[in-house]
């Protein structure tokens, strides 16, 4: 059984997979960053972020990456798939950014790559990942910044 997991309760970022993927971070951190946050701005409550991202970068980029760094393609698919949950976690707090894992062994769990993206991305298993609003002490108890916002919570809540 497995279920999402956010990475405050297991991190996916640790010394031995950061020193895994340092050189991607270097090389397409940026980019890598980018593709996440245009995802998740164009699907809130998305799954699919790893699919986007190999989607995007295509197989000539993996390709490339993986003459320039003398890795096999599928250590390359294999460490930007660890980059993802890393960079998440970074971008929207590690509270917020979860990874389907199991529940007994805590390890990250496979759902099959859906038919329509197995040509573009070239995976056939993958990782979902999302990102789940936490409750603030603000939200629970409706605090307001401004006086003036409080007066018109209070208001719309009278109306109510």
């Amino acid at each position: 059984m497995a279920t999402f997991i956010n990475q405050i309760k297991i991190s996916t970022e640790t010394n031995r997979t950061l020193s895994r993927i340092n050189y991607l971070l270097e090389a397409i951190g940026n980019r890598l960053e980018l593709l996440i946050q245009e995802y998740f701005s164009n699907n809130p409550n998305g799954e699919r972020v790893t699919l986007e991202v190999f989607k995007t970068l295509g197989k000539p980029e993996i390709q490339h990456l993986s003459k320039k760094f003398g890795k096999k393609t599928e250590e390359i698919k294999k460490d930007i798939g660890i980059a993802i949950p890393i960079i998440g976690a970074r971008l929207y707090s590690a509270n917020k950014f979860q990874t389907y894992r199991n529940i007994k062994t805590g390890k990250n769990s496979l759902r099959k790559t859906p038919v329509s993206y197995r040509k573009s991305v070239d995976i056939m298993n993958y990782t979902p990942h999302r990102i789940e609003e936490v409750p603030t002490v603000e939200h629970i108890f409706g605090i307001i910044n401004s006086s003036t916002d409080g007066i018109h919570f209070q208001e719309d809540l009278r109306a109510e």
